[in-house]
């Protein structure tokens, strides 16, 4: 199965590193696979805020996608220590993605628009977020009552 990547591709990891088309056992699937890697934790990082996928071109995306994934393949070849400019170039690219992710920085398609935030989420809130959960994924043994839930409750009724 082709893996589809929709933030960049081979060729243009190749035109920011010739030298990764140098490599011997690494061809364009290779490349591909450490692409999608490189996309999902984009996609990841942003979901919260934007509204995936996108159907627009995104240069900035384009951009930290290629630098993600050329760290990927470099990091599957070689160690890579901090002082090395590719690992700055990753650190960067995780610093900017941040910044999107947190809403410092835009993002512009293309055509310069301004990619709207997604709309399709929001936040439940529950009358009863300022308690302690009554039951948890953990042992049936460890679940609690929040005495002041409780109290309050019985309050409210008349109790």
């Amino acid at each position: 199965m082709a893996t589809v990547v929709s933030y960049t591709n081979a060729s243009v990891m190749q035109m920011t590193l010739a030298e990764i088309g140098s490599i011997s056992t690494m061809d364009n699937s290779l490349m591909l696979h450490h692409a999608s890697m490189a996309e999902t934790l984009i996609n990841a990082k942003i979901a919260k805020k934007y509204t995936l996928p996108f159907t627009v071109q995104i240069p900035l995306l384009e951009t930290l996608a290629t630098e993600l994934a050329i760290y990927n393949v470099l990091t599957s070849r070689i160690t890579i220590k901090a002082e090395h400019p590719w690992f700055q170039r990753y650190k960067n690219a995780l610093k900017t993605l941040d910044d999107v992710a947190d809403g410092k920085l835009d993002l512009i398609t293309t055509a310069g628009a301004v990619v709207a935030e997604g709309s399709g989420r929001g936040e439940i809130w529950s009358s009863n977020k300022s308690y302690i959960p009554t039951f948890h994924e953990g042992n049936e043994y460890d679940q609690i009552q929040d005495s002041d839930k409780i109290d309050n409750l019985e309050e409210e009724r008349g109790l």
